[in-house]
């Protein structure tokens, strides 16, 4: 039995960069993407739950990559499994593949919650049809200590909008990975592009809502505090790591994409 789930896609043009290449923040959304297809063939989906009103939810998220994202058009593939299952949480692990390379892979933390208390529910029995791959794509990695270290170098505020909304009306874990990155100053995106990111979702936002994210820097290492300023609570932090930029060319059809 094949304990692990695959999907392939191809590079949209909302999910390039200014170079024609994957983003890394759209591999995060393609394995969140992949998830929700295997969710919805084991009638997990959030439309199914939704009717018991349950609803998902990512508490935690890791990720690295490579430099070598493919370009606009090109296909490449997105493996799932369940790595672990407790009574309370679902690990998901992930690898992506660009012409069979490793391309980025990464783990997360997932709850169902109760739609009116928004406590965590107990899932595994919800969650029985999911096998278990004992693989680990992290087996050594030690959990993110959730602390600011560094110097404050920026500060951006931000109102949700509809746009920013997910189907569970609450702000879709993306946009905070666009907050963080958007408050990233343009002098440090020209010279370095991150290695890794981990995210720790504290609390849900709402529309109209305004955040403020607060990055700090030390050592190429880079922390984004996001906070709702209608009760300074935490919401969300990123944490990611960055290196000096490798230069590409900008044309696909140069790089040999065939169209």
């Amino acid at each position: 039995m094949n304990l692990k789930f695959r999907k392939k896609f191809n590079v949209g043009s909302g999910d390039m960069d200014i170079n024609y290449r994957l983003t890394k923040i759209a591999m995060a959304k393609f394995f969140q993407e992949t998830f929700a297809m295997y969710c919805a063939k084991n009638n997990v989906a959030a439309f199914d739950l939704c009717k018991q009103n349950i609803v998902w939810v990512i508490a935690d998220l890791h990720i690295e990559f490579s430099e070598y994202m493919p370009y606009w058009s090109e296909e490449f593939d997105v493996e799932i499994w369940i790595s672990e299952k407790t009574v309370l949480r679902t690990y998901v692990d992930f690898k992506l593949y660009y012409k069979n390379n490793l391309i980025a892979k990464g783990d997360s933390c997932w709850y169902l919650l109760d739609m009116q208390s928004r406590r965590p529910i107990k899932s595994i029995d919800i969650l029985k049809d999911f096998q278990i791959c004992k693989e680990k794509v992290f087996p050594n990695f030690e959990k993110q200590l959730y602390r600011i270290e560094g110097e404050k170098i920026a500060e951006k505020e931000h109102i949700v909008t509809v746009r920013d909304l997910d189907f569970n009306y609450h702000v879709n874990n993306l946009s905070y990975l666009w907050l963080a990155l958007e408050t990233v100053p343009t002098e440090i995106l020209k010279l370095y592009s991150a290695d890794s990111y981990c995210v720790k979702f504290v609390k849900e936002a709402y529309l109209s809502d305004l955040l403020v994210c607060e990055l700090y820097e030390k050592d190429k290492s880079f922390t984004a505090r996001i906070y709702n300023k209608k009760d300074m609570s935490d919401v969300c932090f990123v944490f990611s790591k960055y290196s000096d930029k490798k230069l590409f060319g900008r044309n696909p059809r140069e790089a040999g994409v065939i169209f």
